[in-house]
């Protein structure tokens, strides 16, 4: 029974991103239930893992997550430069609640899918972005400025800050929440279902080139042993 707390939801992540391809009008809802359900998961999993610990630890990787993005989108600190000036809502400080959700709840299936490595936990988040890049700049959630783009708008600095961030929460994952959250079970599929679903989605939107690196990238991490 404990198994539902987080598999539910996490399945339920599943059937929401099915419509996209039929209503692609509903993808800020969608995307935005998808995370919200993943979040849940992460919660629920993190609840088994190490009970109550599970709401401070998310309250911190919410916020951090939302810091780091405020920062970021207001000073070009360590990302590069970009805006959320188009981002749907909701937003929290005009950052769309979909970002925060995802530093959490990707970042401890990450943390878990690596062992509680942080260089592995960065890498997996990195790879990631490779993907929500493209994505996201094209969906119009966020939009780069940058004057030495790398990938789809994006410079190195932003890449090299998706490595330290995700390495730094899992950092914070294994000091605060101890080794139970390093335990490679349940919330891996998170990561997992993201690298066959994200790299899909972006092929759906011709965004080819993102497509084949993120998707290689993604399960090459997820499923080395």
């Amino acid at each position: 029974m404990a198994g539902l707390v987080w598999g539910v939801p996490l399945a339920l992540s599943v059937l929401v991103r099915l419509p996209v391809p039929l209503w692609p009008e509903g993808f800020p809802l969608l995307s935005l239930a998808q995370m919200i359900l993943v979040g849940l998961a992460a919660l629920g999993w993190g609840w088994r893992q190490v009970g109550g610990r599970v709401w401070g630890l998310a309250a911190l990787a919410l916020g951090l997550g939302l810091g780091v993005e405020l920062l970021g989108s207001h000073t070009g600190f360590p990302f590069g430069h970009y805006t959320y000036a188009k981002a749907p809502p909701p937003t929290v400080g005009g950052v769309p609640l979909l970002v925060p959700l995802g530093w959490f709840a990707l970042s401890l299936s990450a943390h878990a899918l690596a062992r509680g490595r942080p260089g592995y936990t960065g890498a997996l988040l990195l790879a990631w972005d490779l993907g929500l890049e493209a994505l996201m700049t094209e969906r119009g959630y966020w939009t780069w400025q940058d004057p030495k783009p790398l990938w789809y708008g994006a410079p190195l600095a932003n890449f090299l800050a998706w490595f330290a961030v995700g390495a730094g929460l899992s950092w914070l994952y294994a000091r605060l929440g101890g080794p139970k959250l390093a335990q490679p079970g349940g919330l891996v599929w998170a990561y997992r279902l993201e690298a066959f679903f994200l790299p899909l989605g972006l092929a759906w939107w011709g965004l080819w080139p993102a497509a084949l690196l993120c998707g290689l990238a993604m399960n090459l991490l997820a499923w080395r042993r």
